[in-house]
């Protein structure tokens, strides 16, 4: 009976090629397809966070943490938390930078707040290198569903590139635009389809969710214990802390929210947005992770070979309905994730790279280049994700170690004037530096502190270095402006023509 699943999966892809495609760019020019015009409200913004929050992965490297791991896995729910309360707190703050100023990029609000264009360059190509794992592994999702859906007619590889040239073919056609109309589509699904899916799910194998916990206390307390099950050496008690923080911090350092921000009409719908997300993200992050712990319990033989699959596997084993939805969301998951990231990608390389050595070039030009850009570094990904890697959560837990390094230069950068280039650069090489070394020698944590992270310990270099130089050094005198416009009235911004930077 897998024409149901296969039928549905058909569906939803006719059901994402007409809400892209019945929503055109309005024109091309490079404010557009970067960042949408600046023009959706809370709800479009809160749908767009919800579906690329959790993307495939999801249900396949997280679900494979928490039955191996038990509970720590839950770590993904708890840094949405803290990431949405940064969101609140200073996306609003961005906001207002990015509309007054043109900014569009990380790279660019770097350059306006530190008046150094090899820091914008340099921490553009940075972002787009270390978040590239992740579609990688997205990519890999939606291979083997379609390979599981198809029953191994499709390969895995030939499914990645049919899901991949999908999207690609909408990023390409209208940027930032498409992807969040997509994800609007995609975060509605993720509330119904995956809550039905995972109530049902407790209800079918366990009786209730009192029952599961029971069966977990029975058969395999241990897995609600922190820091986890399956590492050798077990580690320590800070390392549960540094996923959280890591994750939470993180969550902003990557060019795919950043652009999100941007996309917002105002900062007044950011905060509306940051207000209504947690309860509907933090939730049901919470509900996977406590699902896939129960299906911890079960025997080997039932879980399979591969536990980055088991939840897919199980969930499958109640029907073709639940194959259908899992399946679906799945898919949803990644492509949200993965059109979020390639369209940042083309915007940063081309306004943080291309915009500059071309300096002629008028907007509606760099506007088709990102287009253009958006179709090659899709490409790119298909490609390396038909190549032997290592697991899912592997590529998502090293990468982060990285990324989270952009976060000192962000947070003190807008509530504290001191900060200089040169303190930007210190902390910033420092603290890659130190996580770049402990990454590839503890990939996960380091024993000797305590299970601490290799990216927690570089940023704390990271803070420290920023601090000592931004402070022996003398503070810029040329960012009272900016600064003020941080916390300027939205009317107010919104009623003035602008102040673009160089190259904006």
């Amino acid at each position: 009976m897998m024409w149901l699943p296969i039928l549905m999966v058909l569906t939803y892809f006719a059901g994402m090629a007409y809400v892209v495609y019945s929503h055109p760019l309005p024109k091309i020019d490079l404010d557009e397809v970067t960042v949408a015009g600046r023009s959706f409200g809370w709800l479009f913004m809160t749908m767009t966070i919800v579906g690329t929050w959790y993307g495939g992965v999801m249900y396949v490297g997280f679900t494979q943490m928490a039955i191996d791991n038990g509970v720590v896995a839950s770590y993904v729910a708890f840094y949405t938390l803290g990431g949405l309360f940064f969101l609140y707190l200073i996306g609003g703050r961005y906001w207002k930078v990015g509309k007054r100023y043109n900014v569009r990029t990380q790279g660019q609000f770097f350059e306006l707040r530190y008046r150094s264009r090899p820091l914008r360059v340099f921490v553009a190509l940075c972002t787009v290198i270390i978040e590239f794992p992740w579609i990688v592994a997205e990519l890999l999702a939606t291979g083997y569903v379609i390979y599981a859906l198809t029953r191994g007619v499709v390969p895995v590889t030939a499914g990645v590139i049919l899901v991949g040239a999908f999207f690609i073919a909408y990023v390409t056609f209208a940027g930032a635009r498409a992807v969040i109309i997509a994800d609007f589509y995609q975060g509605w699904m993720w509330i119904f389809g995956g809550v039905l899916l995972v109530i049902c799910g407790v209800y079918y194998y366990f009786g209730g969710f009192l029952p599961m916990f029971a069966t977990i206390l029975e058969k395999r307390p241990e897995s609600l214990a922190l820091p986890g099950l399956g590492w050798d050496p077990l580690p320590g008690p800070l390392f549960w802390v540094s996923l959280i923080i890591s994750g939470s911090v993180g969550a902003y350092c990557w060019p795919s929210l950043f652009a999100r921000i941007m996309a917002a009409s105002s900062s007044r719908e950011l905060k509306k947005t940051s207000l209504v997300t947690p309860f509907i993200v933090v939730v049901y992050g919470l509900l996977i992770i406590w699902l896939a712990v129960g299906f911890g319990t079960f025997p080997e033989e039932v879980l399979g070979d591969d536990h980055q699959y088991s939840f897919l596997k199980i969930i499958s084993a109640m029907g073709p309905a639940a194959i259908a939805i899992i399946s679906v969301l799945i898919l949803n998951g990644a492509l949200s994730m993965c059109d979020s990231m390639v369209s940042s990608w083309g915007s940063v390389v081309v306004n943080d790279v291309f915009s500059l050595a071309l300096p002629s070039w008028d907007s509606r030009r760099l506007g088709r280049l990102v287009l253009i850009m958006n179709f090659i570094v899709g490409c790119l990904g298909v490609i390396v994700a038909t190549l032997p890697l290592p697991t899912i959560i592997e590529l998502v837990m090293v990468m982060y170690q990285g990324i989270i390094q952009i976060f000192p230069l962000l947070i003190l950068g807008i509530f504290w004037k001191r900060g200089t280039a040169v303190a930007a650069w210190g902390g910033l090489l420092s603290g890659l530096a130190v996580t770049g070394y402990y990454s590839f020698t503890a990939p996960f944590y380091i024993p000797q502190f305590a299970g601490l992270q290799a990216g927690l310990l570089g940023l704390i270099v990271n803070f420290a270095v920023y601090l000592i130089l931004a402070l022996a050094f003398p503070a810029p005198k040329d960012i009272d402006e900016v600064f003020a416009t941080m916390t300027m009235k939205d009317a107010d911004i919104l009623s003035e023509p602008g102040l673009e930077v160089q190259n904006a």
